[in-house]
């Protein structure tokens, strides 16, 4: 399943007042971000959520932003994950399940335990025309388990009233961020604020 999504990888991010695509053949588009003790200093590369398209105009002054993904080893970040795409790109149905069993291999052959899934969140900018920085460490070693907390955490705000829009939202545009990470806390995500 998560090689046949492979197919559909969208590497834009937003840079210089427009959305691009990141470049497979160079590494300008790569960022270095630190994920702390555990993980360190990883390269990243872009990986698009739907949720970003709207951030350039609901913030006019911002200039740049993104998802940026780190891997699990070289061999899959390097050899492994770009052939997968390519494979997806010409005959995704034929070769998902070699594609799939291969990227298990990988990932088994590059990941040791103790397991850990960490998402940093890195912002600079201007508070009052002063230059500030915020970085917040989220953490989990269940990488089902932090996909499913944060859901958890905005149906609570859904069935409490306090989520009161009518419509179809985004997850990230409704929910009181505040409650949405002592619910995650709450619930076992190690949050950690940096700066």
């Amino acid at each position: 399943e998560f090689a046949r999504e492979l197919a559909r990888y969208d590497s834009s991010y937003f840079t210089k007042g427009r959305w691009r695509k990141a470049s497979w053949v160079t590494t300008s588009s790569m960022r270095k971000f630190d994920f702390g003790a555990d993980a360190g200093q990883q390269q990243t590369f872009p990986m698009f959520f739907d949720e970003l398209r709207d951030l350039p105009d609901m913030y006019p002054t911002l200039k740049e932003c993104g998802f940026f993904i780190a891997g699990t080893g070289w061999l899959t970040d390097l050899v492994v994950m770009p052939l997968i795409m390519l494979a997806m790109k010409i005959a995704p149905r034929m070769l998902a399940g070699v594609a799939g069993r291969t990227l298990i291999a990988a990932w088994r052959w590059g990941s040791k335990p103790p397991y850990q899934v960490v998402l940093s969140l890195v912002a600079e900018g201007l508070r009052d025309g002063v230059p500030a920085n915020f970085e917040l460490r989220l953490a989990h070693s269940d990488g089902y388990e932090f996909t499913a907390i944060p859901t958890v955490a905005c149906i609570r705000q859904l069935l409490d009233g306090a989520i009161g829009q009518p419509g179809v939202h985004y997850m990230a545009h409704i929910v009181e961020p505040d409650r949405l990470m002592t619910d995650m806390a709450a619930m076992g995500i190690n949050i950690v604020k940096i700066k």
